[in-house]
């Protein structure tokens, strides 16, 4: 294949990886350029920067288009041995077959704002898809804690039975059905929240992080998330809550529903996109969390627009 780092059309495809495993240069180049486009289409404008640091590549965020935690400096390293990506953050290493920069850069920086989750937590991961948040969350809760993942799409399986195994992730099940909720139409491979929690034998006191992006169903979920939440005050949801159901985006409905409970709240961060936590009132900590991360992770950036 004729290799040209200019094309536009390789760097726009979200599988580049297949194509930049021949040269370092090229690599760098088309990571660059990749960055460059997706600031430029989802963004609007630039929140972070990149730096080369002997053949990696650093993130560093400013909090002008969306929040993080400070400390936040992800780097990204390409093999050109064995085409795999090497993701450092913290006290987190991991290996995959992607260059997973949007979730670097969008999903994962809201879903790690709150930077509590420690050794020992337990986390359920629904919409695990190929499992690179998973595996991201078992670093965080170390071998003494766990993270159950929901993905019932079997395309994910394996990679994400490739992302745990060169990895040496042991803390993680997953469970391949589908989550619903009381008005969703019941089978064999579905399932609720409290049985999902029951049929794995953990703990729900012990339930720390109930993380949720599927495409808008997480409507379907509310209720019974509410209920476990007013349930168990250490737990919390953040949901991915930039989907758009009748043409309304699900944060609404998400916080308009908390607002009819009165053991739970609701506030959607901005980390990239819209991420909603629910969270029981009693929770002092996470709320003192909230907090400390002020008013510019909780206001509608001026960049952000629907759609």
């Amino acid at each position: 294949m004729n290799m040209n780092p200019l094309n536009m059309d390789i760097v726009k495809n979200r599988f580049f990886r297949k194509y930049v495993r021949h040269i370092d240069p090229l690599a760098q180049v088309i990571l660059r350029r990749y960055m460059r486009r997706y600031a430029w289409k989802t963004l609007k404008k630039q929140d972070f920067t990149i730096t080369e640091v002997s053949k990696s590549f650093q993130i560093d965020f400013n909090n002008r288009f969306g929040y993080f935690f400070p400390g936040f400096a992800p780097k990204l390293t390409y093999n050109n041995a064995n085409d795999t990506w090497l993701t450092e953050s913290g006290k987190v290493r991991l290996i995959s077959r992607d260059c997973h920069l949007t979730y670097l850069l969008s999903e994962l920086r809201g879903y790690l704002l709150l930077d509590n989750l420690v050794d020992g937590d337990v986390v359920v991961d629904i919409g695990a898809t190929e499992g690179f948040t998973s595996a991201y969350f078992a670093k965080l809760v170390g071998p003494s804690g766990s993270v159950l993942a929901v993905e019932p799409e079997s395309c994910y399986t394996d990679d994400f039975n490739f992302n745990m195994s060169v990895n040496g992730i042991y803390n993680v099940r997953l469970c391949r059905k589908m989550l619903v909720g009381n008005d969703s139409p019941r089978n064999a491979d579905a399932i609720r929240l409290q049985e999902l929690v029951t049929d794995y034998d953990i703990d729900p006191a012990k339930v720390k992080m109930i993380k949720v992006d599927i495409e808008g169903a997480e409507l379907e979920l509310i209720d019974d998330m509410i209920k476990f939440i007013s349930a168990y005050e250490n737990a919390y949801a953040c949901i991915a809550s930039y989907h758009f159901v009748d043409g309304e985006q699900t944060l609404h409905k998400i916080e308009d529903a908390c607002k009819k409970s009165p053991d739970v709240d609701a506030v959607t961060i901005y980390a990239h996109h819209p991420e909603t936590i629910i969270f029981n009132k009693s929770n002092s900590e996470l709320m003192r969390r909230l907090q400390d991360i002020g008013k510019d992770a909780a206001e509608v950036p001026e960049w952000w627009i629907p759609g």
